[in-house]
Formats: C-alpha cells, structure tokens, sequence
C-alpha cells in the first residue's frame, strides 16, 4: 500500500509538467512557425508564417496573411480566413475580412464580431466598428451608421448617414438623408434629424429638419455691464442670476453628443426655430410642432409660449387643457417654479406697441394666473426661494408666494448668504444682517461689511475691518486697516494690514497675534492649497510657502504654480530643509530657455545642472 501511494504522490508532481507545460511558438531553418513545450519537442508542426500566444490556452496564427487560432494541441478554435483578429472585450473578439494588400498594406477590409470558439455574432461587413463606451459602440455599413450594445443587438439601425456619440444620459442623435459640408466634411447637412435612447427606444422620430435639447441655464452679465451697475445691484444681479431654459441647437458635427443636463428636446420640421415642439426625455409629446412661433420647456405642467412673432405675444399653454392660463397677453413670461413665475409686464397697454412703453414692471404670479405680489422694478430670485425686489433703487424682500417681508426702502439689500441677508438702511447709512423673515438678527451698527461666507462676514466700524460670526461676535478684532477673504471655515490663521499699509501680514486668530516680519502683496488663504501652510509672496511673481508661526518653507523665488510645485518636492523629499541648489534646479526645469539650444551650442552657465 506504501508503494500505491509512492507512486500517487510521484504521479502529482509530474501533473503539473505534462498536462499545465507551456508551450512555446518557435521558427525553424524554413521559415515557418510551431508550437514546442519546454523539453523542445514539437506539439504543433511547423506549418505557420506566423504564430503569436493570444491567451492562456489560445495561440494566433497566420498562413497567407490570414489569421485563425488554434489551441494547445494545434485543433483550430477560429478558422485560418480572416485578416484581423484582435480582442474587443473579455469574450468577443473582432475580426476583419475582404480585405486588399497593396506594399503590405491592408484596405477596404470588413469587420465583425466572432465569439472565442469561431461562433459568428456580427456578420464582418462593416467598414468601422467603435470600440463600446458605456456598453454602445458605433458602426458603419457603406457609409451608413447604427450603434451596437455588448450583446452585440443593434439599439440605433444602421441606416443613418450621421450619427452623435451617446452621452452618459443615454442620448444620441441620428440623421437620415443629410450630406456631409465639402467645406467642413466632418458636418451633416441637410437631412431629417431625430433621437434615440441607449434602450433603442425613438425619442424623436427622424423626420425633423432641425432638433435641439431644453436646459436650464443662468444669465451671466457682461463686464460692461456690471461695471455700469451700483455696488448693491452688481452683488444682488452676480448672486441672484436671472434662470431660464434655454434651447440648445444640435451640434451637427459628427459624434457630437448632448448635453447630460437636457430636461428634454425640442423640434422643428423646418430649419428655422420658430414652430417648435416639445418632447420629454421618454420621447412623450407635450407640444406639437408647427402650432406656436416659439414654445418654452414646461414647468408645473404650463408651457411658456409666443402665440405668434409680435410685440407682447407672451402666454402660458396649459400642457394638460391645451389653453392658454392668461386671459390676455403679456410682454414676457418666466418658467413656473413651485406653482409662481415672474411675469413681465409693460406700463402701456399692449396695443400700444413696444415703442409707447417706457417702463416694464415685474410681478409674481400663481399656477392659476393670479397676480400675487405688488409690482417692482426688478424681482431677483435667490436660491432659499425668497426674491429681492427693487423699486426706484430701493432693495426689499417678498417670500415665494409674492408676499412683502420687507419694504423696498433699503439701499442695500443683498441675497441671504448662510441664511442672513446684509442690509443697509437708509437711516444712518449703516449695515446689518436681517434673516428671511425681515428680523434684524445683527443690528445695523458697521460702517461696510460683506456678506456671510464660510460661517463669517467681514464687517467695519469707526475702529476698522474685523470677522464676525452669525451671532455678532466678533472672531477677528475690528481695528485692521483692510483684511483677506477667507476660503475656509473656522481659519486659524488670515492675513490682516495694519495703519496705512497695503501690504499683508498673516495673523494667529486664536493667540491675536501677528506672525513674523514679512509683508506679503500676494497670498491664499492657509489650508487651502496645502494642510498647514498658505502660497504667499511679496508679488505674484516672487512666491513662496509658509507655515502658521510665519515661518518661510519655501522661499519667495517662484511663480504660485512653481511655488506649489517645489512644495509638492519638499513634502516628497520628507520635509527635507529646502536649500539654493533645490531653487536653482526647479527655477532650471521651469525656464521658458530649457532645451531650445543646438547641438552644437555652449550652453551659458546658468543653464547648467549641478
């Protein structure tokens, strides 16, 4: 019984030799290419102009430039036909057919996809095949386009003569019919245009000239025009942009995708804009085309819409009834949120035309075409759900609902900021902080002062700039001749002037004490770049790192993004002290002249390492 089991356990270690041995492709004298294991015995004959190992278990191998595998025994899993074969994903492999050799090289070849065992799961007769993104892959057919899925199942037919790439939201647009711009080839013109989704389901059947998508955007003033703007209306207009849906236009490039954020798509059957419709993102018609001049994407089911290209032709479309909310028409109307909209009204009657009007007047409005709040010059949405409305350059507050929390008699009034509102009174021309319901929570003592960010707000009196908090306290001293925005709530360290000085010194919140002897033109707030230590500098040009006992890491010899970068090398270096050769050497890797000399140039010494 000994011997059985001697001889169990010697047939063990000999099992992973015989059956596991790798095998190895090799040449002989003629040329040709075999298979031997690791004593050289020949497995597979030399028979091949080419062999190369594919897998674990699977060898490529080429006669006449055509490529098939074959397996360990040399059994051929993929037949010897095809001109290509290369991996695509874990478990399918692409291939190529067709194909011509003019001075070795191939064209007007075919492709498909094969399964690993030779099975044919897309017929090779396709000039390209994309490689997938997010499970899709394009692929075109005689210059004919369609998108493929992992399960090799069509989800867009290949029959489109352009087609956008998916976007992460499962969209992409298609063309039939259209041409590609000689002037720019890579355009489609002309042509109806539709969407599908990543399901394969028709969003948009092909039969559109021109389609878009419908997308919230913010209205973003110009320098210009802030600059023309008072201190108060530059800050309310910069925090409270004005929103609206916007329609974007296809960008008929091919590839080209849609943006993620589309809340749905719009529709033409021409090529210009107006006599739009709309669909949601399931493709479920909420306007036809071809009715109004312009429809809007619905909000709180109502459409706003022009009935028609003239002056105060503005109304909402009841999605559901098909009428229209308002009894008459007005100059403009904005998306309901929330069951209100801003509405804008002209001081002349409408008939009257655009040129009689010499002021338009905003108000709230209810879902049922109520007038919900008294008229303003301007009405702010802010981002709590409040407004801030002006009326002859006086600041107030309504809440959603139109109601008034606060009178327009304020001369600033900025938007709640961490749930405060700054205020300046026009008694006393002083500043507070009022909450959302209009109660004063700090009183209008300070002389200027900014709103709240990162749980303070910089404040001033008769005795200087400080920090508070949202009770009134004052975290920073207000005696500082000027001090930094703060990017970090709670900092231990920010830079402070004092007297008359414009230059900047770091200064320790809770010791209230300055640090160290530089001044600084230039700085970032500590902690923010990097734990512990703020970029700062006497100029943006001549920039270095310090620590909270205004101690200099780095020294003030750099650009901010050198300087950050010779940072990154001292914490690499651990922490090592940061010498002239360690400046010289990032100053050298750095300069705009590294590299531009000649061969057989002298380079000047301070282009030298050391």
């Amino acid at each position: 019984m000994k011997y059985i089991k001697y001889l169990l356990f010697q047939l063990l270690l000999l099992l992973p030799i015989t059956i596991f041995a790798a095998l190895i492709p090799d040449k002989d004298s003629k040329g040709k290419w075999g298979l031997i294991d690791e004593t050289g015995s020949t497995v597979v004959s030399y028979k091949y102009d080419n062999i190369q190992t594919f897998s674990t278990d699977l060898f490529k191998v080429e006669k006449a430039h055509k490529w098939g595998l074959i397996n360990e025994t040399g059994k051929e899993v993929v037949p010897v036909k095809y001109d290509i074969i290369e991996k695509f994903t874990s478990n399918v492999l692409r291939v190529a057919t067709d194909g011509k050799y003019k001075d070795g090289v191939l064209s007007d070849e075919k492709y498909g996809f094969i399964s690993f065992d030779g099975r044919i799961l897309l017929k090779p007769e396709y000039e390209e095949i994309g490689q997938f993104k997010n499970g899709l892959a394009h692929v075109m057919k005689g210059d004919k386009y369609g998108y493929i899925n992992e399960n090799i199942s069509f989800v867009v037919p290949c029959k489109f003569n352009a087609v956008g790439s998916f976007n992460n939201s499962g969209f992409v647009w298609v063309n039939e019919g259209g041409k590609f711009k000689k002037d720019k080839p890579n355009e489609i013109a002309g042509g109806k245009f539709g969407i599908y989704n990543s399901k394969g389901a028709v969003i948009l059947p092909a039969k559109y000239g021109r389609i878009g998508w419908c997308i919230s955007k913010e209205v973003v003033q110009q320098k210009k025009v802030l600059d023309k703007m008072s201190w108060a209306e530059k800050h309310v207009i910069t925090e409270c942009p004005d929103t609206y849906i916007a329609h974007m236009d296809l960008n008929t490039s091919r590839f080209s995708t849609i943006d993620d954020g589309a809340l749905g798509f719009w529709m033409t059957s021409g090529t210009a804009f107006e006599k739009n419709g709309i669909v949601d993102l399931n493709g479920k018609e909420l306007v036809a085309a071809g009715k109004y001049y312009i429809v809007r994407y619905p909000t709180d089911g109502l459409a706003p819409i022009r009935t028609k290209n003239a002056f105060g032709c503005s109304n909402y479309l009841d999605i559901a009834t098909g009428k229209m909310l308002l009894s008459e028409n007005t100059y403009s109307c904005g998306n309901f949120n929330n069951g209100y909209a801003l509405l804008i009204r002209p001081d002349t009657p409408i008939k009257k035309g655009e040129k009689a009007v010499n002021k338009y007047l905003q108000t709230i409005i209810d879902i049922n075409g109520n007038t919900v709040s008294k008229e303003y010059d301007r009405i702010y949405q802010t981002k709590d759900g409040t407004r801030i409305v002006k009326k002859d350059n006086n600041y107030g507050l309504i809440n959603e609902n139109g109601t008034e929390i606060v009178s327009p008699v304020n001369d600033v009034l900025l938007p709640p900021s961490e749930g405060l509102l700054l205020c300046q009174v026009k008694d006393g021309d002083l500043y507070g902080y009022i909450d959302n319901t209009g109660k004063w929570t700090i009183p209008a003592k300070y002389t200027s002062a900014l709103s709240f960010n990162h749980g303070w707000a910089a404040v001033k009196d008769n005795n200087g700039w400080g920090y508070i908090d949202n009770t009134g306290y004052a975290v920073v001293p207000l005696k500082w001749n000027n001090i930094g925005l703060i990017e970090l709530e709670n900092p231990d360290v920010i830079f402070v002037t004092e007297g008359e000085s414009t230059e900047y010194k770091p200064y320790n919140v809770k010791t209230k004490k300055l640090l160290g002897d530089n001044k600084f033109g230039f700085f970032r707030s500590f902690d923010f770049d990097f734990d512990g230590v703020a970029v700062a500098g006497p100029n943006n040009t001549h920039v270095g790192i310090i620590d909270k006992t205004g101690a200099v890491i780095i020294p003030f010899e750099f650009k901010p993004g050198v300087a950050q970068e010779a940072y990154r090398i001292y914490l690499r270096n651990n922490k090592k002290q940061w010498s002239p050769t360690d400046t010289y050497r990032i100053n050298l890797r750095n300069s705009i002249n590294r590299n531009k000399g000649r061969i057989n140039q002298t380079l000047s010494s301070e282009l030298w390492d050391f």
